[in-house]
């Protein structure tokens, strides 16, 4: 889901079955996330391929920035 839009990537992943979902700015800054359509998702936790039971954490960034490191 990595590079995906933030809320394309929510619903795919509850449509997959996963419950429990949370999202943070992937800088570090702490800035809200108030139209998820308007960010883009940098990482997940755990990883794509991990074992994981049904919670996911997208690190995401607003539209037009680049991904931390």
């Amino acid at each position: 889901m990595t590079g995906s839009q933030l809320q394309t990537a929510q619903d795919r992943a509850q449509s997959a079955g996963f419950t429990n979902l949370s999202s943070e700015d992937a800088t570090g800054q702490g800035r809200a996330q108030l139209w998820d359509r308007n960010w883009r998702v940098c990482s997940t936790t755990p990883a794509a391929g991990e074992i994981i039971e049904d919670s996911v954490l997208f690190e995401a960034v607003p539209n037009g920035e680049k991904c931390p490191g």
